[in-house]
């Protein structure tokens, strides 16, 4: 599952498809956001905060830390020893590839309606 993640990311702009996003765009993207997507036949969702932790949920529902630099989205799971770092390239509107897994951002409630931002 660790491999896994460490190949997430996801939103679109003027950037074309397959572009490695540079660090300040990826955390523009992800921070405050929720994405889903499978990892093998499992389907996981993960929240990025933007204090730099993370909520993932998949076969089991783990926490992480996060972070973007030049290596791309890097994670770190509670308890495990490192890091993990992967470039992450725009796959479509909202889509993120990190590795072989794409994710994609899900619209969330808001009091006001949803929002898919």
């Amino acid at each position: 599952m660790l491999a896994g993640l460490a190949v997430l990311a996801g939103c679109a702009g003027q950037e074309e498809l397959g572009q490695v996003l540079p660090p300040t765009m990826l955390r523009a993207q992800l921070t405050g956001r929720t994405f889903t997507g499978l990892i093998g036949q499992q389907r996981f969702f993960i929240t990025f905060n933007r204090d730099g932790t993370a909520s993932y949920y998949g076969a089991e529902t783990e926490y992480v830390h996060w972070r973007a630099d030049d290596q791309g989205l890097c994670i770190e799971w509670y308890g495990a020893v490192g890091e993990k770092c992967a470039p992450v390239y725009l796959a479509g509107y909202a889509s993120y590839r990190v590795g072989t897994i794409t994710m994609r951002q899900i619209a969330v409630p808001r009091r006001d309606g949803w929002r898919a931002d």
